[in-house]
């Protein structure tokens, strides 16, 4: 079965072969059309897209193991006007600046094995999302080689029928 994407190229071929030697347009090699097709094929795309979405799931379970780092920061400028009620005056309480700063690390001890096995189906998805694509690769190779096949043959029956 075609996909969308190989028709324009089977296309191109089967015009190709049809059409004088003199008024032929580009001829693309099987290699030519099957690195094509690795490129744009949407099932190979999507399948790569999975790949680095399970990378990156593998990523996050590594990292659950490190501990979270927080860090806090505060500032503040602190001064007054009093009334002292004995004196009747007021006075001024100079300004003060404070700063403060602080740094939490947290570490989760144990954790029932959850990061365990949150690591082992991480790992068991990565190894998922690169044999499809590497099934998908093999598809859209399969199916560019027998329409490039297909259009030859279609190409030399024509000739046989000019003939």
């Amino acid at each position: 079965m075609l996909s969308v994407n190989q028709w324009p190229a089977v296309l191109l071929l089967l015009a190709g072969a049809a059409a004088p030697a003199a008024a032929q347009g580009p001829m693309v090699t099987l290699e030519e059309a099957i690195a094509r097709a690795l490129r744009t094929q949407p099932s190979v795309v999507q399948a790569r897209g999975g790949v680095g979405v399970s990378h990156a799931a593998r990523r996050q379970a590594v990292g659950s193991w490190l501990p979270s780092i927080t860090g806090t920061s505060a500032f503040a400028k602190t001064g007054d006007t009093r009334f002292n009620i004995f004196t009747a005056t007021q006075s001024r309480v100079p300004f003060t600046n404070q700063y403060t700063a602080g740094l939490t690390t947290q570490l989760e001890v144990f954790d029932g094995f959850r990061r365990v096995s949150q690591g082992k189906a991480a790992s068991a998805l990565v190894s998922s999302a690169d044999a499809v694509l590497v099934n998908q690769q093999f598809q859209v190779i399969l199916q560019t080689k027998q329409a490039f096949f297909n259009a030859l043959a279609a190409g030399e029956l024509a000739e046989v029928t000019r003939a």
